[in-house]
């Protein structure tokens, strides 16, 4: 048995899509199914399924506008329908966007996987009932998450399952009521303008491991279609060691000044995001001793100085997400009016 597939998307499929096909062929050809592909070109391609999605694809975009096919015009949504196309039978796979024609790929991979063939037409059209669909991951304990977080193979196959349960937003958490990779920046970034500002105890080695596998992190999140956020729960810098009372050692951090603390957490954000685009955005929220040890004022205008400033000059479509009655009301208009 062969199947023909053509692809309607004129310049191609999104990372995420392109997992979800890679997906579907591979249970295809698990069923000794051959598998072969019709680009899209200046004619529409002559093949068994159509795959494409209403944002980038003119055919799928008329016949939603002429009632043929039932996708709704819903960010992520998705469309599995089979209609009569030009003399015959064929199975159309739609998306509004990338991501919904990923999740129709992975609706069709799974039912490969575990029915019939026959069952590829059945009809479906789904439309998300939440936008956000999100897990949070803490690194809590380093001796026992070092294990995952250092290893590419875990999220691959991690970020593999949050993708074909339809999980669209992954948040990684530092600095929820422990020490590890704290403070934040210097375990990431390092700036020629700010050698002296060190962690004590982390080489140029333990450095770049750590900036390998955050990058590998989003990357893949990326690759999946799923949008990282990083978390980062004890935003403010202190001067000598990490204060939170918890019976973890302290974290002394060296070079680090109040009159430099400004300048250097905005230049360390600024490379942050050029060192890793994937990161799609930001969840900060006060640490319990933030509340109790600096006013509002003081850590809020620390908050719109440095990643207030980043944002609003380099941010791009990045999101900035605070935790509800952690910042008062009109800091968060500051940032909005930030853009």
């Amino acid at each position: 048995m062969s199947v023909r597939i053509g692809i309607l998307n004129s310049d191609g499929l999104a990372r995420g899509t392109q997992r979800a096909l890679e997906e579907f062929v591979k249970n295809l050809e698990r069923q000794d199914v051959l598998v072969s592909f019709c680009l899209y070109s200046n004619r529409i391609p002559e093949a068994d399924i159509m795959i494409g999605t209403y944002d980038k694809s003119r055919l799928i975009r008329r016949l939603v506008d002429e009632g043929k096919l039932s996708l709704s015009k819903t960010r992520e949504a998705f469309d599995i329908q089979e209609i009569e196309f030009e003399g015959k039978n064929t199975l159309f796979v739609s998306g509004y966007d990338g991501q919904g024609l990923a999740y129709a790929l992975y609706e069709l991979a799974e039912r490969v996987s575990s029915q019939s063939i026959i069952n590829l037409v059945d009809p479906l059209a789904e439309e998300p009932a939440l936008q956000i669909r999100e897990v949070f991951d803490f690194f809590n304990n380093f001796h026992l998450d070092r294990v995952w977080f250092y290893d590419p193979n875990y999220w691959e196959a991690y970020f593999s399952l949050l993708a074909r349960n339809r999980i669209n937003t992954f948040t990684l958490v530092f600095g929820y009521r422990n020490t590890n990779f704290l403070p934040f920046l210097p375990h990431f970034v390092s700036l020629p303008e700010y050698e002296e500002v060190t962690v004590e105890g982390i080489s140029e080695e333990e450095l770049a491991k750590n900036q390998k596998a955050l990058k590998t992190i989003t990357e893949t999140a990326a690759d999946y279609g799923i949008e990282f956020h990083l978390g980062i729960w004890q935003f403010k810098l202190d001067t000598s060691s990490h204060p939170l009372p918890l019976p973890q050692p302290k974290i002394r951090l060296t070079g680090l000044t109040p009159e430099n603390s400004v300048e250097y957490t905005y230049l360390a954000l600024k490379k942050l995001i050029a060192d890793f685009p994937a990161i799609n955005g930001f969840s900060i929220r006060r640490g319990d001793t933030e509340r109790e040890k600096s006013g509002n004022s003081k850590l809020e205008e620390f908050l719109l100085r440095t990643l207030g400033e980043v944002l609003a000059e380099n941010g791009h479509d990045r999101k900035l997400r605070l935790l509800a009655g952690d910042f008062r009301p009109e800091t968060v208009n500051q940032l909005i009016a930030k853009g």
